[in-house]
């Protein structure tokens, strides 16, 4: 029994000795990564590493400097900043120039009874002023109209001549907006200069809840204006008459409205370097030299 207690006990013994040599062996590390971190059977590479300037460890690295901001001058008097300049000046122009022309296809087709429509257009300051020269404005071209179709009518040779008269007749009261230029002066306002020769030089355009309305600076001369326009309005119904009733001659009513249209086209010339010409009587038909034939009344002989 003895040699087999001594056999256990020195089993006993070299067990613990076994599992210390076991502990002490050097072995190798587990992977940093047990398993492939990339996709599709691709593996994910590692990212580089930081650069550092070698020379740093020297103390010898460059310094790179930064940036030196440039101070924004401010803007000196007269010079228009950012924030009082007009902005969209295309966008505004475009919406005058379509303001302009549907205003004109109206005027095309406004009657004496239908002037409050074209009124909506203007400041309503200026309506009481603005709506008996609009009466006599809108009356000049329909009573024109209407004698050039007798005309040509009853005188179907002479349709050049015709022509050539009415052509200087085109819009005798400056009722037309012809645009020659749109200065836009913010988003508030913008001015329209019309060509020489028309009785008004130039028109305002301004917002009013978001709405642009026509202004018109030189209102005084429409005042001057209307006078001669009257004449000119109540001598072109006397034509008229006539050529319906066949009281007037056609010739002579051709040859009086031929010294007029001469006659208005030189004063819409001389228009561009006189302010005060607006209300000049040489517009007005059967207006001007007594003594000359041409002048007498319609119908006359």
């Amino acid at each position: 029994m003895i040699p087999v207690r001594r056999c256990w006990l020195g089993g006993c013994v070299l067990l613990p000795a076994v599992v210390v040599g076991m502990g002490c062996r050097d072995t190798k590390p587990p992977p940093a990564h047990n398993h492939d971190l990339g996709s599709d059977g691709e593996p994910l590479m590692p990212t580089a590493s930081v650069w550092h300037d070698p020379d740093i460890a020297k103390g010898q690295a460059d310094w790179h400097p930064f940036r030196e901001l440039e101070a924004v001058p401010e803007p000196t008097t007269g010079e228009t900043t950012t924030d009082t300049a007009p902005a969209g000046e295309g966008r505004i122009e475009t919406e005058i120039r379509e303001l302009i022309d549907e205003y004109s296809e109206l005027v095309a087709e406004t009657t004496v009874d239908d002037v409050d429509d074209l009124l909506d257009y203007y400041m309503e300051e200026q309506h009481d002023a603005l709506r008996p020269w609009l009466g006599a404005a809108v009356s000049l071209p329909d009573k024109l109209g209407r004698i050039r179709e007798a005309l040509e009518e009853k005188l179907p040779a002479e349709k050049e001549r015709i022509v050539a008269a009415f052509s200087k007749l085109k819009d005798p009261s400056g009722l037309e907006l012809v645009v020659e230029s749109v200065t836009v002066v913010s988003d508030q306002e913008a001015t329209v200069r019309l060509p020489a020769g028309s009785p008004i030089s130039t028109y305002r355009f301004v917002i009013v809840d978001e709405e642009w309305y026509i202004e018109i600076p030189e209102i005084q001369k429409l005042a001057a204006l209307k006078p001669a326009l009257d004449r000119a309005v109540a001598t072109s119904d006397g034509w008229l008459q006539g050529l319906e009733s066949g009281q007037a001659a056609p010739q002579q009513v051709l040859q009086q409205i031929e010294v007029w249209a001469a006659a208005t086209k030189a004063a819409q010339e001389a228009m561009g370097s006189e302010e005060d010409s607006a209300a000049d009587t040489a517009t007005e038909p059967g207006i001007g030299d007594e003594s000359r034939e041409t002048d007498k009344e319609p119908g006359g002989g």
